[in-house]
């Protein structure tokens, strides 16, 4: 089967692809995505009808990938980052500005990158200035009007 001339990919189809192409069964892509399995199945095949190839080997045991398929994880995630960015452009960032924000040492071992790393991503305007130190000196950094947020 050939490319149409313009190709559109369903994001929603996309999602359901990785889901499975990063180790996931079906069954699990649909726990997961909170889809019953046959939705997950009509989703892998509109997206194989779409590019025009197999993406999975399935058996009633096993998936394997597809060499098209192992190339569509790589397209499939940067489309979705792609239209992710553009959604959030287009929707407007509500904050803009700066933030100088302040933690201890054991905060950044921990959980605080994920949750920083989303703040980043979700309101790219925002200018985040982070600085490490012990508690006493966040105190009075924070005290003095040198940081806005200390956690």
């Amino acid at each position: 089967m050939a490319f149409a001339d313009s190709l559109m990919l369903d994001p929603v189809f996309l999602r359901t692809f990785l889901v499975i192409a990063e180790g996931s069964s079906f069954s699990e892509a649909s726990r997961r995505l909170g889809l019953g399995q046959p939705t997950v199945s009509e989703h892998v095949r509109k997206l194989e009808k779409a590019v025009g190839h197999r993406l999975f080997i399935r058996d009633t045991h096993s998936i394997t990938m597809t060499p098209e398929g192992e190339a569509m994880v790589a397209f499939a995630r940067s489309i979705l980052e792609t239209n992710e960015r553009a959604t959030r452009h287009f929707a407007g960032a509500k904050l803009r500005g700066r933030l100088r924000f302040g933690a201890s040492e054991d905060l950044v071992q921990s959980w605080l990158p994920e949750i920083l790393g989303g703040f980043v991503r979700d309101h790219p305007l925002v200018d985040l200035e982070f600085t490490i130190a012990l508690s006493n000196t966040l105190i009075n950094r924070f005290d003095a009007g040198e940081l806005d947020l200390v956690l």
